[in-house]
């Protein structure tokens, strides 16, 4: 995609623009900007005192100075680096669930679950027992009535994700996850460090690590649990 500024730039100015994606895929995708200044003027090779390549002497004569001419114009292209986004990164709080505020609707949430077919869960520990585990408030919590605690997304493309959070035994901690897109699921948890990365985005911090035995494409219920 290609904008024009037609404005002239001044020094220290800002520019901001936005890109929108109308068909946005799942999975991580590379941005990469290239800005072109249009019809800067050239610089002269050599300095307006200097006088044919010798010593200049007095300047306030008619002799005319090297580069004094008109030296036309050109474009100059700047290629950024390459920006990367995660899937992750372009969830946002499921409106079906999260309409009446943060806390989110049960029955609207446990009526999604049960309409999603593609699942997946994760086992994981906090290398930090003193410190609470807990979806984060801030990315829309539902407290459900079985003690569990679950959190709802919505992707770009329309896709959800559903989560639910439960302690097991022994301390440890399970996530389970539901998905309409089994695309979506396996770009969140398909590697190791994305399972990571979906925990600490779910419940922020460092502390947690994904347990071995975490699996995809699992047959989780709800209503079992």
């Amino acid at each position: 995609t290609t904008s024009l500024y037609n404005n002239q730039i001044d020094a220290g100015d800002c520019i901001t623009w936005e890109i929108l994606l109308e068909d946005w895929k799942i999975g991580d995708i590379s941005l990469r900007a290239t800005i072109t200044f249009l019809g800067l003027e050239k610089e002269s090779i050599s300095h307006k005192w200097l006088y044919g390549g010798e010593q200049a002497g007095d300047l306030s004569g008619e002799s005319p100075l090297v580069g004094d001419d008109d030296e036309g114009t050109m474009d100059v292209a700047i290629h950024c680096e390459p920006t990367s986004i995660s899937s992750l990164f372009t969830l946002q709080p499921c409106p079906l669930v999260f309409f009446p505020g943060h806390k989110g609707d049960e029955k609207a949430f446990i009526f999604l679950w049960s309409q999603l077919e593609h699942s997946s869960q994760l086992m994981f520990i906090n290398s930090t027992p003193q410190k609470e585990t807990a979806i984060d408030a801030k990315r829309g919590r539902v407290t459900l009535s079985n003690g569990a605690t679950g959190c709802a997304f919505i992707a770009p493309g329309g896709d959800r994700i559903l989560c639910t959070h439960q302690i097991n035994q022994g301390g440890s901690h399970s996530l389970l996850i539901k998905s309409n897109s089994s695309e979506l699921i396996s770009s969140l948890v398909g590697t190791l460090p994305l399972k990571t990365s979906l925990l600490r985005f779910i419940f922020g911090g460092d502390e947690l690590k994904v347990k071995e035995g975490s699996q995809t494409n699992m047959n989780v219920d709800y209503m079992k649990h």
